[in-house]
């Protein structure tokens, strides 16, 4: 059930943002599916790295509290962001829609890998219940 709730924010976004990109923003489709390709390229690299920094990370916290706790409200605020719609050109348009989608995707990657990570560390027993 911890999961949920990112899960209900990240399925609103990914049913309602082609709507919005297109209809709402006024992209092109093939704008939009293309930047979906390119952040999700970019998203296959940054998922590993981000597990390789929260591994690593070493605080009074833990190795991943820190990042689930101090990147939540961020995450919120980029998706206030991404779905602003500032009276841009075009090519202003494409960029900020680029920009604050990459944005919302590296901080839902920042805040969701520790988050999944967490349950491999919150205990040392590994027997299983019958």
């Amino acid at each position: 059930m911890g999961d949920a709730a990112s899960n209900l924010y990240f399925q609103t976004f990914m049913l309602y943002i082609s709507f919005f990109y297109t209809d709402v923003f006024g992209l092109p489709a093939a704008a939009v599916g293309t930047m979906f390709l390119l952040t999700r390229i970019w998203d296959a690299v940054n998922d590993p790295i981000m597990g390789m920094i929260a591994d690593r990370t070493e605080s009074r916290w833990g190795k991943f509290r820190p990042y689930i706790i101090g990147l939540a409200p961020l995450l919120a605020i980029g998706g206030i962001f991404t779905f602003t719609t500032p009276s841009f050109e075009a090519g202003g348009k494409l960029f900020y829609a680029y920009a604050t989608y990459t944005l919302l995707m590296m901080l839902y990657t920042a805040v969701n890998v520790p988050y999944s990570a967490l349950m491999g560390v919150m205990t040392s027993n590994s027997i299983t219940a019958p």
